[in-house]
């Protein structure tokens, strides 16, 4: 006999396509290489607009290589989201929390598979359809996610 729990609730993703969000957060992380090479990245967090049946809105990341072949995909998401280039000033002196962080965009959600499960994923950003969204009160910038566990477990 089989028996399964239809009572657990199913995992959500967030809908695949263009949606409407916000980003929400940025920063950077140092990961290996295959190579052992430390590699540096721009993790984008877009907000979106829709949100799983518990009212709860989706999020996505994606990470933009800083590399120096890399850098262009970033440069190009900006100049996209932004609908014009970056200066020659902003190139040196790139500022991503004052050009990026708290925009209204469009996110290119993509579902791919990564260990064996389904996850949806920051594709690309387009420039905002619907310039009205906001983050969310409760959202944690990864920046603060250390010091909320240090404060909620003491």
């Amino acid at each position: 006999m089989i028996t399964i729990d239809l009572t657990k609730k199913v995992r959500q993703i967030a809908p695949e396509g263009d949606q409407s969000g916000v980003i929400a957060d940025l920063y950077v992380e140092t990961v290996k290489s295959p190579t052992g090479k430390e590699v540096c990245s721009l993790v984008v967090v877009v907000q979106l607009a829709a949100a799983d049946d518990d009212g709860k809105r989706f999020e996505v990341s994606g990470a933009f290589g800083l590399g120096n072949r890399a850098k262009q995909r970033l440069i190009d998401e900006v100049t996209r989201l932004r609908g014009s280039p970056l200066t020659a000033a902003e190139l040196k002196t790139f500022e991503a929390e004052g050009v990026m962080l708290g925009k209204p965009c469009t996110a290119r959600v993509v579902h791919k598979v990564e260990a064996g499960r389904m996850v949806a994923k920051l594709g690309g950003l387009l420039p905002a359809t619907d310039a009205t969204i906001k983050v969310s009160e409760n959202f944690v910038r990864h920046e603060d996610e250390d010091a909320e566990a240090v404060t909620t477990t003491t």
